[in-house]
């Protein structure tokens, strides 16, 4: 049986929406390269490049910002009967995807609407209603509040993981290892949510850069505005709070390790004029973002088949005999790889290439449980994609392990396509939703587009233009 959804948020019509991809690029490598092969083979739209084209600043705080304003500019640029349709947008270097859209939409859906619970128990629906309080931009999580100042709200005044309180054994939350902390901060990496509230959100942390500076990555802006956020909402839960002295974990080295001592902590000053409400809520349980930042000991590769796999799941301290459970989503989505014969036949497109013929002979009847996936051993979940937030290293190490890695060649230089213009699912909001396009479908579907993108600016830039230059580094690792 579904779950009773919260009635809060903005109100919905059933019919058409749309399922946007947008990455912020300026240019082109191999990791750019890897994250739409990744896309290509699991049927995302067509993703948008923002930036795309502008001088990389030398300065990553700088580069970070400038990020803001063009996602901003972009979705300024849609018209309003697209403030309802959910954007996915994610770092350009450093994500890749492993679960089809479908799956993504659906588990965004699960993901807020028990946001919303949380929320109604706190607060109650009445509240939320006069007060348009609601869970709708959803963050990748982080196990530690980065920059780090433990006195901002940022770091102090947001909830609670929602993980149990031994997920990481019996250290956990202790303060000696930093990849012993349930994750409760927001990561700016990876965000999800309807393109209004996403776009009023960046409209606020415009306004924190040009307050505070560039100084500091957008992540710290976005937090910033999140620890106000909750703030205000403990205001009206609980009431002021009686002392500024609270116990903080402090770090004492990269390495991860760190302690907790009393600090004085910052109380935000809230213009009672000024609207503090911006729908922010993170994937504490890493069901569509999993970060690698103090997760990698909990990052492992598992098949699902039912015969007895002698070599298990991998993990990046080793190997495990033990297999998981498909979740019931993913055995619901399509099968890895589609065949793409018949939409060349429908589509009146050229034959299939030999390449396209290798993939269709060596992925014919493959499931889901026949290939091995990449999971969040804590929590148990299948992730949708994985940010790799620093140690950066882990991009290559780990690439191999994508279960799309063996066919990427045959998924490129073969038919398929994205899901623009394509129904991907639908909802218990009664809509149905589809690819988004930047441009008309008749020309999507009378060229081969498969791994490449539009510009923001317009344009459209093939696999070939960006990513042929890459292939050895994308087709064999």
């Amino acid at each position: 049986m579904a779950e009773q959804l919260v009635d809060v948020g903005p109100l919905v019509s059933p019919g058409v929406a749309h399922f946007h991809l947008i990455i912020p690029a300026t240019s082109s490598n191999k990791h750019l390269c890897r994250l739409l092969l990744s896309a290509a083979a699991l049927g995302y739209p067509s993703p948008v490049f923002v930036n795309w084209g502008d001088e990389e600043n030398p300065d990553p705080y700088v580069q970070h910002v400038a990020k803001v304003g063009g996602i901003h500019r972009y979705l300024s640029k849609l018209s309003p009967e697209h403030d309802n349709d959910i954007a996915l947008i994610v770092d350009g270097y450093d994500v890749w995807f492993q679960l089809h859209p479908d799956v993504m939409i659906i588990r965004y859906f699960e993901v807020i609407n028990q946001a919303n619970k949380r929320l109604a128990n706190r607060l109650g629906v009445e509240t939320m209603s006069q007060r348009g309080i609601y869970q709708s931009v959803l963050f990748g999580p982080d196990k530690i509040c980065w920059p780090e100042d433990p006195r901002r709200a940022a770091c102090w005044a947001v909830p609670d993981s929602t993980l149990p309180p031994y997920v990481f054994g019996p250290d956990t939350d202790t303060g000696k290892w930093r990849d012993h902390n349930r994750p409760r901060w927001l990561n700016s990496g990876t965000i999800m949510g309807p393109i209004g509230d996403v776009r009023k959100l960046l409209n606020a942390t415009k306004e924190e850069i040009q307050l505070n500076g560039t100084v500091v990555s957008d992540q710290w802006h976005m937090q910033n505005i999140w620890g106000r956020q909750e703030y205000a909402r403990t205001l009206l839960a609980d009431g002021p709070i009686e002392s500024t002295r609270r116990r903080a974990w402090i770090s004492d080295g990269y390495a991860g390790e760190g302690h907790y001592e009393d600090v004085d902590i910052e109380i935000p000053e809230l213009n009672p004029s000024d609207d503090h409400e911006f729908h922010i809520t993170i994937d504490y349980e890493s069901k569509l973002f999993q970060t690698v930042s103090y997760y990698w000991r909990y990052v492992g590769w598992s098949r699902t088949s039912s015969d007895n796999d002698s070599q298990g799941s991998s993990t990046a301290s080793g190997t495990s005999s033990s297999l998981m459970s498909l979740p019931e989503d993913v055995q619901n989505s399509p099968p890895p790889l589609h065949d793409a014969s018949s939409l060349e036949k429908d589509q009146g497109l050229q034959p299939l290439s030999a390449a396209s013929v290798e993939r269709s002979e060596a992925t014919s009847g493959m499931a889901w449980r026949d290939v091995k996936l990449g999971m969040n051993t804590a929590t148990g979940n299948v992730f949708g994609l994985i940010h790799f937030t620093p140690p950066k290293e882990y991009r290559d190490w780990w690439w191999s392990r994508m279960w799309y890695f063996a066919y990427g060649e045959a998924v490129i230089h073969g038919p398929q396509r994205s899901t623009g213009g394509k129904l991907i699912t639908s909802t218990e909001d009664g809509r149905d939703w589809f690819g988004y396009e930047a441009e008309s479908m008749e020309e999507v579907v009378t060229q081969h587009r498969v791994g490449g993108g539009f510009g923001d600016r317009g344009g459209w830039y093939s696999w070939r233009r960006l990513c042929a230059a890459h292939e050895d580094a994308v087709f064999r690792g």
